[in-house]
């Protein structure tokens, strides 16, 4: 056998044997998936930061064939600057603190050293719950256990890198808001201007090519917009929502623009805009108007259609044509001179009270010329018609 034929021979058995742990790990993983229950927001976790690490292609094995799995102490751990969630849902993190207590942490988090210990590169929620698990130990097991969490050491990555994994983390999860989305991936552009086209970035972070046009968009979008997704507007909640005991009374609900609903209002923003009128208060009619539409929008909570409607509608009547102007022909509804007075019956019901009451006067002016009696010929008149005849 060639030493090129021994060459291809080994090459193919190499990558026959990763395809072979690659299959095995995601087995692994699904089962995992499969006993936490498809359903729990654990499970989803493990599944997303799975899904990550494959997507980021970050994690090298090491000479064992493992990543390096070591403890961080909490103290030294710092939150990551790409972090692209600003806040984190309360209610979510405390659930994740519970399951990580009843049943460990089956994910370690991604970390990165730095200068003065280490920073997330994934798994900031992770590292809340251990905070949270480390206040409230009571004994000093407990404590020495939520000290410091495990996690997976990187060496050598880069900040796109980093922004990269947790954008791939957070795709993977339905709770993300659109914006955190849509402005992680302006930042990637940022640290990598090679990734100049929404196809580009779609290749590397395995994101359909609409959806990442749809959120360089929502990254482009004006304030008023932006707004409207990250922060929302307060509800009550309805009657449907009380336990019966008063307890909820005067509860809220945060409401906020869905990514295809905020498309549709900066459609309505770009139209307005096109007018260049100022409010009052120097704010600009666009801002003003697109703010109104979205308030009202997240009240009535309307769907995406229901603001594809209204925003098409009102653009419908900002393009609509005004009434036409005849060429040469006077735009009031009468005219009137001292040798002749002319109606425009087609005008008249835009005639203003001081028009009406001249047009009133120069009809009566003119019944009356009607009902006199003709004038008496003068005698040169007489003269000239019997001269005639």
């Amino acid at each position: 056998m060639s030493a090129k034929a021994v060459k291809h021979r080994a090459v193919k058995h190499r990558a026959t044997k990763r395809s072979g742990k690659k299959e095995r790990d995601e087995a692994v993983v699904k089962q995992l998936v499969q006993q936490l229950g498809p359903q729990t927001k654990l499970a989803k976790l493990t599944l997303a930061n799975w899904k990550a690490v494959k997507a980021a292609r970050l994690v090298k094995p090491s000479a064992a064939g493992q990543s390096d799995i070591v403890r961080i102490p909490l103290d030294k751990l710092d939150d990551s600057p790409y972090q692209l969630r600003r806040d984190m849902d309360s209610d979510a993190l405390e659930e994740l603190t519970r399951s990580i207590g009843d049943q460990g942490l089956l994910n370690p988090i991604l970390a990165r050293p730095v200068d003065k210990g280490w920073e997330i590169i994934s798994g900031h929620r992770r590292v809340g719950a251990y905070r949270r698990l480390q206040f409230a130990a009571k004994t000093d097991a407990e404590k020495e256990e939520y000290d410091a969490i495990p996690a997976r050491e990187l060496n050598s990555v880069t900040d796109d890198q980093v922004l990269l994994l947790g954008l791939a983390e957070n795709m993977f999860r339905a709770d993300i808001s659109p914006l955190d989305a849509a402005l992680g991936l302006t930042t990637l552009q940022k640290l990598k201007p090679a990734l100049s086209t929404a196809a580009k970035i779609a290749e590397i972070t395995d994101l359909p090519v609409r959806k990442v046009e749809r959120l360089l968009h929502l990254a482009a979008s004006p304030a008023v917009v932006q707004k409207g997704v990250s922060d929302g507007i307060k509800v009550p909640l309805g009657p449907d929502h009380k336990n019966g005991d008063g307890g909820d009374q005067g509860a809220e609900e945060t409401r906020t623009l869905d990514l295809m609903s905020a498309l549709q209002f900066t459609r309505l923003h770009e139209a307005l805009s096109k007018k260049g009128a100022n409010t009052k208060g120097g704010k600009s009619a666009a801002d003003s108007q697109t703010g109104k539409a979205i308030e009202r929008a997240l009240k009535e909570n309307w769907g995406f259609r229901d603001a594809e409607l209204y925003v098409n509608k009102v653009i419908a009547g900002l393009s609509a044509p005004g009434p036409k102007k005849g060429r040469g022909r006077p735009m009031d509804p009468f005219k009137k001179s001292p040798h002749q007075l002319v109606v425009f019956y087609d005008r008249l019901g835009a005639l203003t009270a001081i028009q009406r009451q001249s047009l009133r006067k120069a009809l009566e002016e003119l019944l009356r010329k009607l009902t006199e009696k003709p004038a008496a010929p003068t005698l040169a008149l007489r003269t000239r018609m019997r001269k005639s005849a």
